[in-house]
């Protein structure tokens, strides 16, 4: 009964709040006017952990093959992230130094090896592993990971501290910071971010930018002496490089952190003491100064941009769409995130997946009118635009030339965290296509600004009974947010259930086919053998696209199961010239054929057959070279003498 009465009392001195800056309204005049605010602050902080953690540690439904544990197996890239021989990540247990987490991608190859680094820098990120990173001998997959994942839940809900202070300094309402905060924290476009821990280089970043926000309005504010002031802007220096080594992506977030800032400081009129200089020009110099050595640093080690032949089509099949047609395409690709972090209500166009390779978001054809996405792609196109025409109209209308500014300023903010989606916009060259985790950092202004909204309706209802439909409205929707989002988290228990979900929204995406075919073919035992489903499977992927590689592997395991070893041989080859199969295959191929060569009856025969199949491999071997080479300035390829070695 307290609670119940602790919670209504905070529902009311809420929406007293949005409609007044003094958080002293509405309070009763023998009471704290902020301790309702502050305890369900708390109750939101820990509610919004058990929130994951909960579905994370419960079992997985049946059928199953797994005992009740936490989180139950490493999913998808957690299992190259934390697996046991990972040694940057596990550092007690192998020979990997500190060094080697400074020279090595993010999943432990060297961040200078074109043909197999995906140019993923993200050491810091592998030293939060690192701290964690023992563990007793003999751990289990699961005990292993769990303290990640446990790490990464909490860094969320601490990333939700963060955005709820920003909203509050940008807005000026107590009830402000509570209600961004929640609406960030259950934002059902998060999940992928944090349920699985090898994404957490996404929370990391952002919540340096946050931190970098915050502590330069604080400096700003602050009279510290001046060495005070230089040493405290040194470390926010530091928490910011250390952001950028967090996450490659993060250096799309320094646009967010100047004009967020520049619009804390000026709706506060903040100029600081004569020593600081400019509160204004110098964080921003230092933080773009720290970004640019960063990007020097990575373009004189030519780390930039992903290797071209390490871009899998079945993942992101537009990434060589050239002209207008890659400019259309592309413009649909951002539309999809917008709507996924404006996603309150209801998750569209398209669904919650892992994956939204080739064919799940189909290719928009010439005449593109006649395409049926083509109307919301241009009505949210054209809203977007008028968006800023309003804006722009407003601020120019008004007479108040502060209000004028903040006006813009506010505006600018708004646009500078959707800025943060320029990797997937087809400028830049980037394995990414559609990410949910890409949203992480938009979904700050998202939430925010959403949280203002609802703010201002109330400002403007004159009804007290408007404004209790409407809370009770927004109390809907925050529920219905949780539901999203708790659901989703279920389905990052088990590869059955995510890849289940992603074949679900993306019934044609060929990878998530394919992956779902490991699962029924026995791979991490989840359920039992069924070669029947494993092979409808695989056929469905290899019909969708015939030129995903990968799928050759996946037949030649399924072959050799059935004992059909003229496909198997075939298939076996066709791994060996796929890039993404090919050590794999090696390791079949060795074992394989000396135990055929030996038979005296079939020997010669199959001996014809491996080395029409060596031929065949050596010649796609030298022309991937000369392509791979021709990408690096290079036109030189030798013989190294591969057929030998096979």
């Amino acid at each position: 009964m307290v609670l119940r009465i602790a919670l209504s009392k905070s529902v009311l001195s809420i929406e007293v709040m949005v409609l007044t800056e003094d958080p002293t309204v509405g309070a009763p005049a023998s009471s704290n006017p902020h301790k309702y605010v502050t305890g369900i602050s708390l109750l939101v902080h820990i509610l919004s952990i058990a929130l994951y953690l909960f579905p994370l540690s419960y079992p997985i439904d049946p059928p199953s093959l797994f005992p009740r544990s936490f989180h139950q197996t490493a999913i998808l890239d957690e299992m190259h992230i934390l697996a046991k021989s990972n040694t940057d990540v596990y550092w007690g247990l192998g020979e990997s130094s500190l060094k080697d987490v400074f020279v090595n991608d993010y999943w432990g190859r060297s961040i200078v090896s074109y043909d197999s680094s995906h140019m993923s820098y993200r050491p810091a990120s592998i030293l939060t592993f690192r701290l964690f990173g023992r563990t007793p001998d003999g751990a289990s997959s699961a005990g292993r990971s769990a303290i990640h994942r446990i790490v990464t839940v909490v860094l969320h809900a601490s990333a939700g501290e963060l955005v709820g202070y920003v909203a509050h300094l940008l807005f000026g309402y107590s009830a402000m910071k509570d209600l961004a905060k929640i609406i960030f924290l259950l934002h059902p476009v998060h999940v992928e971010a944090v349920a699985n821990g090898a994404n957490r280089p996404h929370v990391l970043a952002v919540m340096c930018a946050l931190i970098s926000i915050l502590g330069w309005v604080m400096q700003a504010r602050s009279n510290d002496p001046f060495w005070d002031r230089a040493t405290k802007y040194t470390l926010l220096g530091f928490v910011w490089g250390f952001g950028l080594l967090c996450c490659e992506t993060a250096v799309f977030l320094l646009p967010a952190i100047v004009i967020t800032s520049w619009t804390i400081l000026d709706s506060q009129g903040v100029k600081g003491p004569w020593y600081a200089g400019s509160t204004r020009l110098f964080p921003a110099v230092m933080f773009t100064v720290i970004t640019l050595a960063y990007l020097a640093g990575r373009y004189y080690y030519n780390t930039l941009a992903i290797p071209k032949g390490l871009i899998r089509p079945a993942e992101n099949p537009y990434y060589d769409f050239s002209g207008w047609h890659r400019v259309v395409n592309y413009i649909h690709v951002l539309i999809i995130h917008f709507y996924k972090a404006n996603g309150f209500l209801f998750d569209w166009p398209i669904g919650m997946s892992h994956e939204y390779g080739f064919e799940c978001i189909r290719e928009m054809k010439y005449p593109y009118m006649n395409d049926g996405r083509m109307p919301y792609v241009i009505l949210t196109s054209a809203g977007i635009c008028t968006c800023v025409a309003v804006a722009g109209v407003t601020a120019w209308k008004e007479t108040s030339q502060a209000m004028r500014r903040r006006t813009l300023l506010l505006t600018l903010t708004y646009f500078a965290w959707m800025a943060t989606l320029f990797p997937i916009s087809g400028i830049l060259r980037v394995g990414t296509f559609v990410a949910d985790r890409i949203l992480f950092p938009y979904s700050v202004a998202t939430s925010i600004y959403f949280a203002a909204l609802i703010g201002w309706i109330l400002q403007v209802s004159t009804s007290s009974r408007n404004r209790r439909v409407f809370l009770a409205f927004t109390l809907l929707l925050l529920g219905n947010m949780g539901y999203r989002t708790y659901t989703r988290i279920g389905d990052w228990t088990s590869h059955l259930k995510l890849l289940g979900s992603s074949v679900q929204s993306c019934p044609r995406c060929a990878k998530s086919l394919m992956e779902l075919s490991k699962i029924y073919g026995g791979t991490g035992g989840e359920v039992a053998v069924d070669l029947k489903k494993t092979r409808e499977l695989i056929d469905k992927a290899a019909s969708i696209d015939p030129n995903f590689c990968d799928i050759h592997w996946q037949y030649a395991q399924l072959f050799l199961r059935e004992n059909d070893y003229l496909k198997f041989e075939f298939h076996l080859s066709e791994s060996m010239m796929c890039k993404f199969t090919a050590m794999n295959a090696l390791s079949s191929w060795k074992n394989y054929w000396p135990v055929v060569l030996q038979d005296q009856k079939h020997g010669p025969a199959a001996r014809t057959r491996m080395e029409k199949y060596v031929g065949k491999i050596e010649k796609e071997r030298i022309k991937q070279e000369k392509i791979e080479q021709e990408e690096m300035g290079s036109t030189t390829v030798e013989d190294d003498g591969g057929e030998e070695e096979l």
